[in-house]
């Protein structure tokens, strides 16, 4: 099992949370690479080389995770 640390929960997110929508400015985007990097980099100790949205990544997580 991986250990997850970061602002994590096996709860039912909030879209809001996931949505590329945000405002783009370049704090937002910073928060954007820094979260698919930590999804990538989560997904890739588990032996899953995957690239993806932060929403696809996180999704990937939480079917692995949570089910």
């Amino acid at each position: 099992m991986l250990k997850l640390d970061w602002w994590w929960s096996c709860e039912p997110h909030d879209p809001l949370v996931w949505s590329d929508e945000d405002e783009e400015d370049d704090e937002q985007l910073e928060l954007d690479r820094q979260r698919q990097e930590f999804f990538e980099g989560v997904l890739t100790e588990a032996g899953r080389k995957v690239s993806g949205t932060v929403g696809e990544l996180a999704d990937l997580i939480i079917d692995q995770e949570c089910s």
